[in-house]
């Protein structure tokens, strides 16, 4: 399972949109599951809102996704992780 996190999107924005920006962001097409794991608003610039969520997502090459990525915001999730951030072990590259 790979963890994607500060993925911003518009307020009118849908959940279909966020999933075709996370499709392209890993530039994977067949994704098992996905599933929103945390949403907030970023409200610091008025004018400027938008919705920030961290999703998690399974496909069949995630090493190679994370390796050839190599980026801050995506990582490698165990899959024995539980909601509680103190019980996870992630992996960073």
């Amino acid at each position: 399972m790979i963890r994607i996190s500060d993925i911003k999107i518009g307020l009118d924005d849908t959940e279909s949109d966020l999933r075709k920006k996370v499709l392209k962001l890993v530039g994977e097409k067949s994704v098992k599951s996905f599933e929103i794991s945390k949403k907030s608003i970023d409200a610091r610039k008025k004018p400027d809102i938008y919705y920030v969520y961290s999703v998690d997502i399974e496909t069949d090459n995630e090493e190679r996704i994370v390796k050839k990525i190599k980026n801050a915001r995506i990582v490698e999730k165990n899959h024995t992780c539980s909601r509680k951030a103190e019980n996870c072990k992630i992996r960073w590259w």
